[in-house]
């Protein structure tokens, strides 16, 4: 039974680093405006901000390019699904620390239910992101990366669409009313190897 959550939107982030894969998965609520709009239309504007400047693509480092945008409509059993390219690099030309560090970025949706929070992954990062200690990041990089992605989300309002978090367990979608970045750092050992 395909997933059907009301009034919301997927999207796929696909990015590579070295060859590598890095993919994130995102939740949009559509307002009147923005559900009525094409496929292609919804992407654009994911492309425009997430690529923006100060957005959280140009926080990537240089070897970091976009893939592309994948949209899923998860308001319907047979939702359109598209696809919209980019070529798009990141902006960092500090040299890369390991391709499995990360900094773990958590969405909120202002609740403690497990179903309204969820997480993505920033990397991989640079030298200059991660303390000598080699567990914590330094916090101009934390101060950056929370200021992309409020960023983002801010600026995605304005084009009807609300960052959210998907529960597939509920079918359901929560508006995210935070965003932070912890200090310890994440890997990704699973999805970059």
């Amino acid at each position: 039974m395909p997933l059907i959550v009301p009034d919301t939107l997927q999207i796929g982030i696909e990015m590579t680093h070295s060859g590598q894969t890095i993919f994130n998965i995102i939740g949009l609520r559509v307002d009147i405006n923005s559900g009525t709009r094409t496929p292609q239309a919804n992407l654009a504007f994911v492309k425009q901000e997430w690529e923006a400047t100060g957005g959280p693509m140009r926080t990537h480092l240089t070897g970091t390019t976009m893939v592309g945008y994948h949209y899923t409509d998860l308001r319907f059993a047979d939702g359109a699904t598209d696809f919209l390219g980019s070529s798009q690099a990141g902006t960092n030309t500090d040299p890369t620390a390991a391709l499995q560090a990360c900094a773990i970025v958590k969405l909120s949706g202002g609740s403690r239910a497990r179903s309204e929070h969820g997480r993505l992954f920033h990397g991989p990062l640079n030298e200059a992101d991660i303390n000598a200690d080699g567990r914590t990041l330094s916090s101009n990089s934390i101060t950056t990366f929370q200021n992309a992605y409020n960023q983002f989300k801010t600026n995605m309002l304005t084009h009807g669409l609300g960052w959210a978090v998907i529960s597939r367990k509920n079918s359901t979608s929560k508006d995210i009313s935070g965003i932070s970045v912890p200090s310890i750092i994440g890997t990704q050992r699973r999805r970059l190897r």
